[in-house]
């Protein structure tokens, strides 16, 4: 039979997968999985190719694949089996964006004012200077404290030593407003263009919003103590301007590591280590950041606070400034937990060093107290916003939450493909052979209606569109032969 003339005589080749080869040589030889059934078009009865999609008579989907979902392009005569699935598309409303997006522009303020306050800050080292180490009268000694809440001395500095703990103080407040900026610009600037998380601030976010609410806090604060009578002080800090320099700058150091880091992250590594059996890093307990908000730590955050109040009341201070004082306590103890160490010491220097641009470069003061008025405005806001935050918090339940619409692409349902004649129908197969006869063409019995008529469909992919290719269609789109 090989010999035959009408055979085509063809090389004989031998191809053997790696794999199998592998296996040959192994001696490890898997048994053959049996056959599986052919499977056959429900429209037609005609048989799938294999690896085939459509059927090749009548172009009616396969139906172990029809429920597979379609591309997202809107032509309906292309269908993707690639096994790829669309997440539902997820709509927000935007108005608490733009009212982030409006907040973060008025945050701009305290940037500029945070950056004027540096400036005074590095200025005054020229004003405090001569009065640490030169001037009889001026700042000859300071005492380092605790408070519990009273105070108890530790030690104190003098002449070189102090003027090296000053400058030590001043790279902290640089460090810590550094580290707050390069930490947390990206977050905000995506809070400036409404592409922010909801209910995630950046850190300059917090650090403003709080600003706004101590601001808020202090004119309700004064606002009572006008109408009960109590004689009222801003601050119970008074001197010269280089005594308010350092005293300022330094409380914005000092005061967060014996309150914050003694009395928050001190006690929740004891208490992670004898009663919850685990600790984080040792570094977050002294420069803080990363904590979740549990019993423990909310107990520590209000002790703290207390405590704060009620020392700036026994060093001086008015007994109305108190919960002023402790509102602010628990500022800086909510970002010494929430953002850490430097986001306390960025909140504290920001507010008491307010006034001091305008106290060492003579800037006229109704500068500062339009800027105060505007802050006090948005600090209501934000007063009632992490009210009910706190609200949440002990009752579990969320208030204003944005609307959330999911959107579905496609419904992925079973069909028939395709429900109606396809429009390649009306276009004939274009074949190299001769047409028949008209007699022998009218001796042809009529073929069965199937709703096809002969035109070209991809059995892999479902295009129309081929070219003849050695006694065969080869597809435009799959380069397949059919």
């Amino acid at each position: 039979m090989s010999g035959h003339p009408l055979v085509e005589q063809r090389p004989r080749q031998c191809i053997i997968e790696p794999e199998r080869l592998a296996e040959i040589v192994s001696g490890d030889q898997q048994q053959p999985l049996p056959p599986s059934p052919p499977e056959l078009c429900v429209r037609c009865g005609e048989r799938f190719k294999e690896g085939a999609i459509f059927c090749e008579k009548c172009g009616a989907v396969r139906s172990s694949v029809k429920a597979a979902p379609p591309t997202l392009q809107n032509d309906w005569r292309t269908w993707a089996f690639r096994g790829e699935q669309y997440s539902p598309v997820t709509r927000r409303s935007t108005w608490r964006r733009t009212v982030k997006a409006v907040m973060a522009y008025m945050m701009i303020s305290v940037i500029l004012s945070l950056i004027a306050g540096l400036i005074a800050l590095v200025y005054g080292v020229g004003i405090v200077a001569p009065d640490i180490l030169d001037d009889p009268g001026g700042i000859d000694e300071h005492t380092l404290f605790i408070v519990v809440p009273v105070f108890i001395d530790l030690f104190t500095l003098s002449g070189y030593a102090l003027f090296a703990y000053y400058l030590l103080i001043i790279a902290a407040i640089i460090a810590s407003c550094s580290w707050v900026f390069f930490t947390g610009y990206k977050v905000f600037m995506s809070e400036l263009t409404m592409k922010a998380e909801p209910r995630k601030h950046s850190q300059i976010f917090e650090i403003s919003g709080l600003i706004f609410v101590e601001m808020f806090a202090l004119f309700v604060v004064v606002m009572i103590a006008v109408l009960l009578g109590i004689s009222e002080t801003e601050t119970g800090v008074t001197g010269t301007t280089s005594e308010l320099l350092f005293l300022l700058a330094n409380a914005s150091v000092w005061e967060e590591l014996i309150v914050r880091v003694l009395m928050i992250g001190l006690p929740l590594l004891v208490i992670d280590l004898a009663v919850r059996k685990g600790h984080r890093k040792w570094k977050n307990y002294i420069l803080g950041g990363g904590f979740s908000f549990g019993t423990p730590e909310v107990a520590l955050l209000a002790a703290s606070a207390v405590i704060f109040g009620c020392a700036h009341y026994i060093g001086g201070w008015e007994a109305w400034v108190v919960p002023w004082d402790a509102l602010g306590g628990i500022t800086f103890g909510y970002l010494f937990l929430r953002h850490g160490l430097a986001a306390a010491i960025v909140l504290h220097f920001a507010i008491d060093y307010r006034a001091m641009p305008a106290e060492v470069f003579g800037f006229s003061e109704s500068i500062l107290i339009a800027l105060m008025l505007v802050w006090m405005a948005l600090g209501a806001v934000f007063t009632v916003y992490y009210l009910l935050r706190v609200g949440e918090f002990f009752t579990g339940k969320k208030y204003l939450e944005e609307h959330v619409q999911q959107l579905v692409p496609y419904q992925l349902q079973p069909m028939p493909y395709p429900p109606v004649s396809p429009p390649w129908s009306q276009n004939p197969r274009q074949t190299n052979e001769p047409s028949a006869p008209p007699n022998q063409a009218a001796q042809q019995p009529a073929q069965p209606q199937s709703g096809f008529s002969g035109g070209y469909i991809c059995p892999y992919c479902g295009y129309t569109e081929a070219r003849w290719v050695d006694g065969r269609f080869k597809c435009l789109r799959c380069n397949r032969l059919a």
